[in-house]
This record gives C-alpha cells, structure tokens and sequence, in this order.
C-alpha cells in the first residue's frame, strides 16, 4: 500500500507541463520533480491524493543521456537539468496536448521561436530579502524556503554583479520591512534598483543607496511601497537617486521603463516575435491593439500598418506611451486609457493585436470580438491553457493560421506562444 514517507522504485514514462517525471505505481500516477524520460529512481512519498502522488528524489539509478545537470532546488528554474533542445521539444509536446485537450483540435506548429542565450538573458529580475539582521537577498528553493543567492543564472550580467554587491555589503537592516528587491536593465547593461518595503522609512537604506550609486552602470533607485501581500510591487514609488528610469532600443525607438511598466524580460526573442509577426500581419492595414502596455508591438509594425489604436487601462503605461508618441511626433497612433473590453467597439480596425496577461482574454472581450469584423487576429500569450481556451471560444470565426511556441525562458515551464487567426472565408 502506497503510503506517505514510503520510498519505491519508479521509472520515468512522460514529463507533464510542470516539468515533473510522471511514472505509475500501484495504480497511483506518480509526479517527481527533477526526473527525466527513461530516468529510474528511489524516490520517497510526499503527498497522497485518491488517483495520484507526489514524491522527491531519494537517488537516481539509471540517468538519461538529456540531463545536462544535477536538478535544481530552485523553484525557478524547473527545467535546468535537462538539455535545451528538448526543453524545446518539451514545450512543443505542451502546446499540442493543451490544445488536444482544451480546444479538441490537432494543431501543426511551427518552428519555435528562439536564440542561444540559453543563460543570462533576463533583464528583469526579482529577489526576496531575507529575515535576517544584515541585508541578505535570495530566491525560494522547492520546498518555499528562501535561500541566498549570489549568482542567478537567468539573470543577465550587471543584475549579478549588484546582485552580489548587496548581499556582501553587511548593512544592518530592521527585520521584515524590506520585502524584495527587483533589478530592470538594458542592452547598455544600465540598471534600475527598486527595493520594495512595508514603510518609507527602512533602516540602513541610505547606506546601500550610497554604496550602489557609486556605480556608473546604476540609472536610478527607487523604493516602492509594498500594499498588497500578493503583489510585488504597490502603486507607490519614491526616487531616492538618479531617476526612475531606463531606456530600451527598439529600431528608431529609445523606450522609457520605470519600476512598474510592463516590458518584456527576454526582449531579443521578443524582438524575433516582431518580426515574425510583420511576416504575416496584412499590409497598410488599420489595427486596434489591446492590453498595448507601452505600445512595444505596435511600435515595432508602424513602418507596416495604416493606423494604430493602442488601448491600455494602467494608467504608468498610458503615460510611458503618451512621452514615446509625443517625442518622436508619431501621428498615425491613437492612445486611448480603458479597458479593452469596455470600448472596443468603438474602434474599427482590420486587425487586432491582444497581449493579455495570463488569465487571457476577459469573456466581455471576448464577445464582442466576435462581433466586430476583424479580418486577422494576432495573440500573444504567456499561458497556453487560456490561449486554448480563447481560441475555442472564437474558432466558429476564426481559424488558426499559423502558431508558433515561443522559447523565451530556457530552463523554466513558462511557456509563451504566438497565435495568428484569420477570419473564416477570407
């Protein structure tokens, strides 16, 4: 009888969209992190539910010839010890299943969207400060407990080295006040430091701030205020040197990023993405983009498209675009503050471009996406089981064109894609 704190033997035969080695015992589904096809395994009983278990690695017997690395006890990188070009087959194998299984339909991908940064690529970054009386910063382990990290290797080259600059700094600070502290840079490796706290008022933060501003590469420092307990970042920010503020290259474009704007954190597959979508979006054609953010999509298709409707309902985006459109006296773009949902209809375009965030597209929208007549969806999504979904939902009209997975975040299960329909019969 399985029991928890049992330990067995098990053979890998799959790996589920966590990353997990799925095997079967005693008529119970077992799901193992860090375990690859093929792999066998002493592992031991964690959780029990009626058809499944969870367990963890006691000692590895047989190791596949696709593992790259010891697994990781970092939460956040899943994926790490195995090869990168199966973790691309991987997501492959995800994005078909999802679709299989949500939209009851087979679908013919294409080639995956990527580069060989495979390390050191993100360019937003966020670590937890520790409970402890000198600055210390970190990231989860697997079992939740969080663990000092002085390197991070997602995280790109001038993040690490502030990253070990703090965390060697020996600067006191009052307990559970500072909550985390998050890192944004740029191709110019130019950083902006936000430390996020419960109060204004935090001990030893002068002194860091004195230290870290001793660097050319730092732009700013802010401190935001923390208030909600399941968001990083509150509403609030307060400059405590430079300004809150960096600038990303995208063809004539410099874009302002402060501490709460919404960017891309790979932004050179991003940029792949752009270009893979000028391939196939419809020539002078009027287009409506909703969830716009700063208008990075549009922005990259102008020298392509008639018009541009950009509708965006944070208010730091809505003004990040107004200084983009006003400085470089962009005529051919509408900004409009709201919820897409809310005016759409208001707007007529040929096209429309969504970039939601992961619970997808609201079913308002939705609906009356279905009334307008668009003639080509484009859909960028970070999660595959609502693009699915919405694609169910808007399938009596539309049809799949063309659907690419896009490898943003090697090493991890966040699975990014991109999803061009085209109006039935057109």
């Amino acid at each position: 009888m399985l029991t928890v704190g049992r330990q067995i033997t098990i053979e890998v035969i799959d790996l589920d969209f966590k990353g997990q080695g799925v095997s079967r015992h005693e008529g119970y589904v077992i799901f193992t992190p860090g375990l690859l096809v093929g792999e066998q395994a002493i592992v031991e009983i964690e959780k029990i539910k009626k058809s499944f278990a969870n367990a963890n690695i006691v000692e590895i017997l047989k190791v596949s010839k696709k593992r790259v690395h010891d697994s990781s006890m970092l939460g956040s990188i899943e994926l790490y010890h195995l090869n990168v070009d199966d973790q691309i087959k991987w997501q492959e194998k995800v994005t078909r299943d999802t679709f299989s299984k949500i939209a009851q339909i087979n679908v013919d991908l294409m080639p995956t969207i990527t580069d060989q940064r495979f390390t050191h690529y993100r360019n937003k970054s966020v670590f937890h400060v520790l409970d402890e009386p000198m600055i210390k910063v970190g990231m989860y382990l697997k079992n939740y407990l969080l663990t000092e990290t002085q390197q991070f290797v997602l995280s790109d080259k001038v993040t690490n080295k502030f990253l070990n600059l703090i965390n060697r700094s020996m600067i006191p600070v009052e307990k559970n006040v500072l909550k985390h502290i998050v890192f944004r840079s740029n191709e110019k490796e130019e950083i902006l430091i936000t430390f996020v706290s419960t109060k204004e008022e935090v001990k030893g933060l002068d002194l860091l701030v004195k230290r870290l501003s001793a660097h050319e590469e730092v732009q700013g420092i802010t401190l935001n205020i923390k208030d909600h307990q399941k968001r990083i970042l509150g509403s609030k920010s307060i400059v405590l040197y430079g300004k809150n503020l960096i600038r990303q290259s995208l063809n004539q474009f410099e874009l302002p990023i402060n501490d709460r704007s919404f960017f891309q954190i790979n932004f050179p597959v991003m940029k792949k993405t752009f270009n893979i979508i000028k391939q196939h979006l419809m020539k002078d054609v009027d287009v409506t983009e909703a969830y716009s953010g700063i208008g990075v999509i549009g922005l990259s298709l102008l020298d392509h498209i008639k018009t541009l409707t950009m509708i965006e309902s944070n208010h730091e985006n809505v003004l990040m675009a107004e200084n983009i459109l006003n400085k470089y006296n962009i005529d051919k773009v509408s900004l409009i503050e709201a919820r897409a949902e809310d005016i759409i209809e208001e707007y007529q375009a040929d096209v429309l471009i969504v970039d939601p965030p992961r619970q997808g597209l609201m079913p308002k929208l939705i609906d009356k996406i279905k009334d307008i007549d668009f003639k080509q969806i484009i859909y960028v999504s970070c999660d595959v089981k609502t693009l699915a979904r919405d694609y169910q939902l808007l399938s009596e009209k539309y049809d799949i064109a063309y659907l690419y997975p896009i490898r943003m975040f090697h090493h991890t299960i966040s699975i990014e894609t991109l999803m061009i329909l085209n109006k039935k019969n057109n």
